[in-house]
């Protein structure tokens, strides 16, 4: 008797709790809609529309329209829900400006490395060089592209 309560209590274990500590997943996501009613939000992960659930209602103040977003998402319930939200704007000073190319040299404020960043059809050129600035980025292929930017 006791050894099929102990195999009952293992079984729940692989199949409730062990699922949902193995999906578990964090991303750079674009948000395209948010809806406070049905506590769901539907973002653009690399190119794919994927949908979640938000259980947490403080995490709408981060996931806003149009907002490049770093999410943490796991499996809750059986629904794939975002656990944490933060922004994914980075800092940095412009070193070189490449107008020809579409191009731009930014020295990230944290790290100190300087990397070359493409600028998205519509987003401001006329930055100067030494000015900092807080920027979205996108990975497009082998590019970078600067989605939005402004002057810190």
């Amino acid at each position: 008797m006791r050894q099929a309560v102990r195999l009952s209590v293992l079984l729940v274990v692989f199949a409730v709790i062990l699922p949902a500590l193995v999906w578990a997943e964090r991303a750079k996501a674009r948000v395209l809609e948010v809806n406070e009613k049905k506590n769901e939000v539907i973002v653009d992960v690399a190119g794919q529309r994927r949908t979640y659930h938000i259980d947490d209602r403080s995490l709408y103040r981060v996931l806003r329209r149009d907002r490049l977003v770093v999410i943490q998402a796991e499996l809750v319930r059986g629904r794939h829900t975002i656990v944490n939200a933060e922004a994914a704007a980075l800092e940095g000073r412009v070193e070189r400006l490449d107008i020809r190319n579409n191009a731009v040299v930014i020295r990230d404020s944290e790290s100190r490395s300087s990397h070359t960043y493409y600028f998205d059809a519509g987003v401001p050129r006329d930055l100067r060089e030494g000015q900092t600035i807080t920027f979205d980025v996108e990975e497009r292929g082998p590019r970078e592209v600067i989605t939005r930017w402004h002057r810190r």
